[in-house]
């Protein structure tokens, strides 16, 4: 079963936290922060309906897990594409489980550029507020139509940041390609958007 692989992906946890970036804490020894860059980029990278949705119906050759490993570097070459491949079957398994069958109209306030970090805050309805509830980091869909399982090239993921009474602010990326491009025009002339969390 493909769930299988999800034990499979634990230990890179390990990993993250071994090559973080040390930083000194307040007080006491120094601490471990992780550096999670990496992570939030691929992740809001991903086109949700090609990327995920479909890439579940794809047979795929996965590198078999070694008994030992050569070298730290070994370790992530074999583990992190195990990883991605749980980390999206996860997502697709919210989408199917969790995610609503349809979409929160929200207006654009505002955006600003932040390096490869796109921050937008989004104006909800007071109906909305009290019916659909966010906090921090939640992964979120948004996209130009209001049935979030119905594809539509453009989309983007994005992590919720703050929820404070209407006004909800998420982070996505910044990149290439046609899909990218799209959203980043309708962004800047600040259209509209539906969102379903994820």
């Amino acid at each position: 079963h493909k769930s299988c692989y999800f034990w499979l992906a634990q230990p890179l946890v390990c990993i993250v936290l071994c090559v973080a970036v040390m930083a000194p804490a307040d007080v006491g020894p120094s601490r471990f922060i992780p550096d999670l860059h990496v992570f939030r980029t691929t992740l809001l990278a991903l086109d949700f309906y090609k990327d995920i949705v479909d890439d579940q119906k794809v047979e795929k050759k996965l590198t078999p897990v070694p008994n030992n490993f050569l070298d730290e570097q070994h370790y992530l070459d074999v583990l992190t594409p195990l990883y991605w491949e749980e980390v999206k079957m996860e997502i697709h398994r919210a989408k199917d489980m969790e995610m609503p069958k349809d979409c929160e109209r929200l207006q654009m306030l505002r955006f600003r550029l932040e390096g490869p970090w796109i921050r937008l805050d989004m104006l909800r309805s007071k109906e909305e507020c009290t019916q659909r509830l966010y906090g921090q980091n939640d992964l979120v869909l948004v996209t130009q139509k209001a049935n979030p399982r119905e594809e539509e090239d453009v989309h983007f993921l994005a992590l919720v940041d703050t929820s404070i009474g209407t006004t909800l602010t998420m982070t996505t990326v910044s990149g290439e390609g046609m899909r990218i491009r799209r959203v980043s025009h309708l962004i800047s002339e600040r259209a509209p958007w539906y969102m379903a969390k994820v």
